[in-house]
């Protein structure tokens, strides 16, 4: 009888473990920021590059807000400052609900720097992106992909 009780404590411990794990990215990559104080979170960010430009965005669980970079990439780590005053090198944007608060050469300013660790793409930002006269502040920003050469 003991036997069983210990056999049932381990699977209904082990099945409990295995439910936390389905929320989580195999790759380990993921997307947080947060948004005017208010957390962000993607496990399942989307990252390309073709030629010397990378695409890369993040959704909510609920898919109501998306941040999105577009980067003119110089392939190695490097922080590019963006936004009003600052040559082209990308765009940082900001989505809720399908309005979108941006950063690029004409309004919003950021950064983003970027480091190569074997197979992923590391980042951290944070920007100021307008849209309306409505700014939105993403701060504490951090992401990691697996990069598809």
């Amino acid at each position: 009888m003991k036997k069983l009780i210990t056999i049932l404590l381990i699977l209904t411990v082990t099945l409990a473990c295995s439910d936390t794990k389905k929320n989580k990215s195999k790759t380990g990559a993921f997307l947080s920021a947060k948004i005017n104080g208010v957390e962000f979170y993607s496990d399942n960010p989307n990252y390309s590059k073709f030629d010397d430009s990378i695409n890369l965005y993040g959704n909510s669980k609920d898919k109501t807000e998306k941040i999105l970079f577009h980067i003119v990439y110089d392939n190695g780590p490097s922080t590019y400052n963006m936004g009003k005053a600052t040559n082209k090198k990308g765009n940082m944007i900001y989505t809720q609900n399908n309005v979108s608060w941006i950063v690029s050469k004409h309004r919003g300013e950021g950064t983003i720097t970027l480091t190569e660790k074997g197979d992923y793409l590391i980042g951290e930002f944070s920007f100021s992106a307008e849209d309306d006269n409505i700014t939105k502040q993403i701060t504490e920003g951090k992401f990691k992909v697996k990069m598809n050469n």
